[in-house]
C-alpha cells in the first residue's frame, strides 16, 4: 500500500493544502508549522478519530462549517480515493470511491500505525494497553476475526468458569464441556500470538 496524495481543506492550520509523499517520506521544519497535523489528518482518516485529545472544533478552522481530509491509495495496481469530512458538530462522514463507508473499512483500506510523544505513556502502561494497541492494528489488516474469536472464546469459558463455581461439586459433563473450551481457547489464543508476533516483526522493518 502507498499513499500518493493527501490533500486537507480547513483543517487546522491547513486551509488548502496537497502533499505528495514518496514510500519513506521525513517531514521537517520549525515547532507550530503543522507536522503533527499531518499525522494526525491520517488518523482522522483511518479511524475517525485523533490520536491527540481534540475536539471536533478545535479541528475545523475557524468560521468554517466542516473540514475535510482526502486521499489517493495505491495497493497492488490499484486507486483507491479515500474522504472524510467532519462538522464542528462531531458529524462525521467516510467515503471510499466517493461512495459512503463505516470507519472500520477506512482502517482496512488504510493501515496505520501511529507513533507519538504521547506513545511514551503508552510504552510504560500496562501490557494490557500494548496488546490493545497491537489487537488495533490488526484490525485495520483486515485481521480483526482473529481478534473477534479470541474474546469471544475468552468471555465463553470465563462466563462458564463462573456459572461453575456456583456448583459445591461439577459434574462430569461441566468438565468435559470446559476441556472443550479449553481447547477452543487455546487454538484462537495462538492464532492471536502469531498474527501479533507478524505485527511486531513487520513493524520492526520500519526504521
Amino acid at each position: 500500500m502507498f499513499l500518493e496524495k493527501l490533500k486537507l481543506e480547513n483543517f487546522r492550520n491547513y486551509s488548502n493544502f496537497c502533499f505528495y509523499p514518496s514510500q519513506r517520506t521525513l517531514i521537517l521544519g520549525n515547532n507550530g508549522q503543522g507536522k503533527t497535523n499531518l499525522l494526525e489528518s491520517l488518523s482522522l482518516l483511518a479511524y475517525g478519530k485523533s490520536f491527540r485529545v481534540a475536539l471536533p472544533v478545535s479541528l475545523v478552522q475557524e468560521g468554517k462549517s466542516q473540514a475535510g481530509v482526502f486521499a489517493d491509495i495505491m495497493s497492488e495496481k490499484k486507486h483507491t480515493s479515500l474522504k472524510f469530512l467532519l462538522k464542528t458538530t462531531g458529524e462525521k462522514s467516510f467515503f471510499i470511491n466517493n461512495k459512503k463507508a463505516l470507519s472500520n473499512e477506512m482502517s482496512q483500506t488504510l493501515p496505520l500505525a501511529v507513533f507519538s510523544p504521547e506513545s511514551m505513556t503508552f510504552l510504560k502502561g500496562s501490557a494490557e494497553q500494548r496488546r490493545d494497541w497491537m489487537d488495533t492494528c490488526l484490525k485495520s489488516m483486515g485481521q480483526g476475526v482473529k481478534v473477534r474469536e479470541f474474546k469471544k472464546a475468552l468471555m465463553q469459558k470465563n462466563a462458564f468458569l463462573r456459572e461453575v463455581q456456583k456448583e459445591f461439586k461439577p459434574s462430569d459433563k461441566a468438565i468435559s464441556y470446559l476441556q472443550s473450551l479449553n481447547e477452543v481457547f487455546k487454538e484462537k489464543s495462538l492464532a492471536l500470538i502469531k498474527a501479533r508476533s507478524k505485527l511486531l516483526k513487520k513493524l520492526g522493518t520500519f526504521y
